[in-house]
């Protein structure tokens, strides 16, 4: 999802309790076990019946290193999924381009009527939120839960909903360099995409 609202009661009109979905958005190249921790706490924390890892079809990031085919992306999360309560969707890698987080917003809410949104972004993605499409929306159409880093300031902001996440020195953009070098990556990557990466040879040339 790229940058630069639904209602959110919890009870339907007939009494019947929301689903409580999660949104997590990103390049996920590759998805890392930080990625997986920041998905299980704040699905814990909030009591979320379920999150939905939302990988980009390109990266909205100016000059990032390789970035792997969208379809390797969505089966390394796809292998990766912890169990029952997790789903990835291949809703912006099917429209292919940049997409706008609004406008994913809308397509989940659209398809998931019903269901409360939770945004989850990090504490750097927070700090920039008002340069993001059509932010307002945003805060009215979901509850915005940003991950809090010990590392990285948060100031006070009644828009968002704040989660402490447990500190994990890990990214992806370490794990390429790593893999471009032949350094081992065992323990930073699920087992699973470890292997895909290496039976697909992604990022071993740049």
């Amino acid at each position: 999802m790229c940058e630069r609202g639904g209602s959110k009661i919890g009870v339907s009109a007939v009494g019947k309790k929301e689903m409580k979905t999660g949104i997590l958005g990103g390049t996920f190249n590759p998805p890392h076990i930080g990625h997986f921790v920041l998905a299980s706490e704040v699905k814990y924390r909030l009591e979320l019946d379920r999150v939905i890892f939302m990988p980009a079809h390109v990266s909205p990031l100016k000059g990032e290193e390789e970035t792997a085919d969208p379809g390797h992306r969505f089966r390394m999360l796809e292998e990766a999924l912890p169990g029952e309560g997790y789903e990835v969707s291949d809703l912006e890698i099917s429209r292919g381009g940049i997409s706008y987080t609004i406008d994913t917003v809308k397509e989940l809410q659209r398809r998931r009527l019903d269901e409360e949104m939770y945004l989850i972004i990090g504490a750097d993605q927070a700090a920039a939120f008002d340069s993001w499409k059509a932010h307002r929306e945003l805060t009215e159409r979901t509850t915005v839960v940003v991950a809090k880093r010990k590392t990285f300031p948060l100031p006070d902001d009644s828009r968002f909903r704040i989660v402490e996440i447990p500190q994990l020195e890990v990214s992806s953009s370490e794990i390429r360099r790593r893999v471009k070098r032949g350094e081992p990556v065992r323990y930073l990557v699920p087992e699973t995409v470890r292997r895909y990466m290496m039976r697909h040879r992604l990022y071993m040339h740049t």
